[in-house]
């Protein structure tokens, strides 16, 4: 008889610990716990404050190299402008000259000229008045030649 009950007890145990397996659970999964590492967090603090400083540091440099390219700028710019005004200058000289009939000397400043950046409207007027002072010269040289031979000649051409 002791068997008997030994065995129903284990019996009965086993059933409850089956039902109690065996059925639908309602415990919900407990949310994950925050992470307490103050040391992750702290890294993240100064990476964040590190890279702030790194992006003020090349925006000051940024602005840097933005103030001296515009006072290169500046400097270029007041170098064409001095240059352009140069030679207008020499332009001016040159058309004088001319007009005085120093044709030699009006085209050593137009030749001076051909090494600088000149505007097309400069170049144009530097090869009329290069023309302008060629064309006197031979003038001039087919003038002295026509005076010369007329001289040589003498009075050979004149009438008796």
């Amino acid at each position: 008889m002791k068997t008997t009950i030994a065995f129903v007890l284990t019996a009965a145990c086993g059933l409850l610990l089956a039902a109690a397996g065996c059925g639908k659970k309602n415990e919900t999964a407990a949310p994950p716990a925050p992470p307490e590492s103050s040391g992750a967090a702290e890294a993240v603090k100064n990476a964040a404050a590190a890279a702030q400083g790194q992006a003020a540091a090349v925006k000051q440099k940024a602005e840097e190299i933005k103030s001296a390219a515009q006072s290169q700028t500046a400097a270029i710019k007041s170098q064409a402008e001095a240059a352009a005004s140069n030679a207008q200058s020499l332009l001016q000289q040159a058309s004088t000259l001319i007009g005085q009939n120093k044709w030699s000397e009006a085209l050593a400043l137009l030749n001076q000229l051909s090494g600088q950046p000149l505007t097309p409207d400069q170049q144009s007027l530097v090869q009329n008045l290069k023309a302008q002072a060629q064309k006197a010269i031979e003038a001039a040289a087919k003038n002295k030649a026509a005076q010369e031979a007329a001289k040589a000649a003498g009075g050979l051409l004149a009438p008796k």
